[in-house]
């Protein structure tokens, strides 16, 4: 389980030491902005998670989501993900 955090004052995002892994990087490891965590995201997915985080932000509701990510080595993973906006 890993967690991140999107400062929607500043764009800037922090993430969990352990979220890394999920990913395919090392721990610790993390994407250095939100844009390459939604490009990490299978292509066929990304647009209905950015709209899910998206709408979550605009109507304070959290989402609930599944979805494909692609490692670094191109293999496919499925997350199950939940967010809140506060």
């Amino acid at each position: 389980m890993g967690a991140w955090d999107w400062n929607l004052t500043t764009n800037r995002a922090t993430y969990s030491h352990t979220l890394g892994p999920l990913f395919g990087l090392p721990p610790g490891a993390q994407h250095a902005t939100v844009t390459e965590f939604l490009e990490a995201i299978h292509p066929e997915d990304r647009s209905r998670i950015s709209q899910a985080i998206m709408q979550s932000v605009e109507t304070d509701t959290p989402f609930y989501e599944e979805y494909r990510i692609l490692w670094p080595d191109n293999s496919l993973h499925w997350v199950s993900d939940r967010g809140r906006t506060y």
